[in-house]
């Protein structure tokens, strides 16, 4: 951990705007990802379920549509007008790019179990071509076809349709999490940090690990399915490692300073101490995540790469960028202050006193919080 602070602070500036052009360069890339994800994974393909599904499909040809649409006539289904609205609505499904067959209640030989019971609403199915994004020509059907179709009523369901919803849902979260949950984290880091500088470090650091994951996860999803959900894990864990490691970070750095050390000196001995604490918490935390690879569902494998992948980023970032950037501001960091700063260690208050009590009975305190923590699992299990 010497030789990599020795170095990193050597070459401070080719460290880090290599590190910020290399995440930067990703993301041409990584934004892409967002059109491949899917919104399914659930279901164990070892499953003896999922075996049949295989075995119909292969076998049988049985394959599941990727759009299903509900049609409400506005008459009886088997009425002349309700025909016509019937073989009008197939031949706009037809239109679409990328769709392979589309059957329906009137392809089908009219079989009950494709008719409501009222016997005013019927089913139609529509199967995209292999080489077809479905969740695009979900997109597409839903927004042009749900509502008024002729007269009658048009719903959309299916993988497909539901899939888009939920990209466009969480599209939206992001978008909220962005517009409210980041201005109130920066206010709270500036109150906890003391400067606006030194605030706007834990978002360089997580902005950086979300950024770079992407374009992971854009190649998973060129390689196997990947769900959508990786992109909210990805989010919320590298806004948190970000706060996490540069507040060790930035605290370690400011009692070095406080201690009369050069700003390089500085920067090597908190790579020394809180870098190392941050590269063996980060190196535990991914291989739990990694634990989840051994799932056979998709939707946990995808957990499982971005949660990896986000937390191996954070760690490049507060030990590349961060001890970069800290080398090239010195005590710039304490610039454009907002409550006082205090830099030197403290060896008194409330959070001094609570250590040295654990530490002079560390058995009862253990003892006393794995029953506290028994009797909340229990408490759970009961709930």
């Amino acid at each position: 951990m010497n030789a990599w602070a020795e170095l990193v602070v050597r070459h401070k500036k080719s460290a880090f705007f290599s590190f910020i052009a290399i995440i930067l360069l990703s993301t041409v890339w990584g934004f892409q990802s967002f059109g491949n994800l899917k919104a399914g994974g659930y279901d164990d393909p070892t499953s003896t379920s999922a075996r049949v599904n295989t075995l119909l499909e292969k076998e049988f040809n049985t394959e599941t549509p990727n759009v299903i649409l509900i049609a409400d006539m506005p008459d009886y289904v088997d009425s002349a007008e309700s025909k016509k609205i019937g073989s009008d609505l197939k031949s706009k499904l037809e239109s679409y790019s990328g769709v392979a067959e589309v059957t329906s209640y009137y392809s089908l030989g009219n079989p009950p179990a494709l008719r409501s019971d009222d016997g005013k609403a019927v089913y139609f199915f529509v199967k995209s071509e292999a080489k077809t994004s479905e969740t695009e020509l979900g997109k597409q059907i839903s927004q042009e076809l749900t509502g008024d179709f002729e007269k009658a009523k048009i719903y959309v369901a299916g993988f497909a349709a539901i899939s888009n919803s939920i990209n466009g849902q969480i599209s939206s979260d992001l978008a909220a999490a962005e517009t409210i949950a980041v201005p109130l984290t920066l206010l709270l880091l500036v109150f906890v940090f003391g400067s606006l500088v030194a605030a706007g470090l834990p978002m360089l650091v997580g902005g950086l690990a979300i950024a770079g994951s992407f374009f992971f996860v854009w190649i998973s999803s060129l390689i196997t399915d990947t769900s959508v959900f990786s992109v909210n894990l990805i989010t919320g864990m590298g806004l948190g490692l970000g706060i996490d490691y540069a507040l060790l970070m930035v605290n370690r750095f400011r009692e070095e300073r406080a201690a009369d050390h050069s700003v390089e000196q500085s920067v090597i001995r908190t790579m020394n101490s809180a870098g190392r604490t941050v590269l063996f918490s980060g190196f535990t935390v991914a291989i739990v995540l990694a634990a989840m690879f051994f799932f056979p569902q998709y939707f946990l494998k995808s957990f499982a790469l971005g949660g990896v992948v986000v937390v191996l980023l954070a760690i490049a970032g507060a030990l590349i960028a961060l001890p970069a950037l800290l080398a090239m501001l010195g005590d710039k960091v304490n610039l454009i202050k907002f409550t006082r700063i205090t830099s030197k260690a403290k060896s008194r208050g409330s959070w001094a006193s609570l250590a040295r009590f654990v530490m002079k009975r560390p058995l009862p305190v253990l003892l006393v919080t794995l029953i506290g923590l028994g009797g909340l699992m229990t408490l759970m299990n009961g709930v």
